[in-house]
């Protein structure tokens, strides 16, 4: 887990965590980001980020794509499929 990940207290834990250090994403040229970090473009195309707005993005193709699969799912089953397939 990344240094920055919240691993909780002894009130409240995260219920899923998410690769969210160094992951690629597609480029928005000319934004913020890819004006002030131009070492983290890749292949023109890309961005290598890190943080919780990267690991959101995965959990959420991941919920998307079961969603996909799995259209009559409700939020808490979707949760559940999420939580109880995670490694720890």
């Amino acid at each position: 887990m990344a240094e920055f990940s919240s691993r909780g207290n002894n009130i409240r834990n995260p219920d899923l965590v998410a690769p969210g250090r160094s992951v690629a994403s597609l480029r928005a040229p000319g934004s913020y980001n890819d004006t002030n970090y131009p070492a983290a473009v890749v292949a023109d195309r890309f961005f290598r980020g890190s943080g919780s707005s990267q690991a959101a993005a995965v959990v959420s193709g991941a919920a998307a794509l079961l969603l996909q699969q799995r259209p009559t799912l409700t939020p808490d089953q979707l949760k559940a499929l999420l939580t109880t397939s995670a490694r720890p």
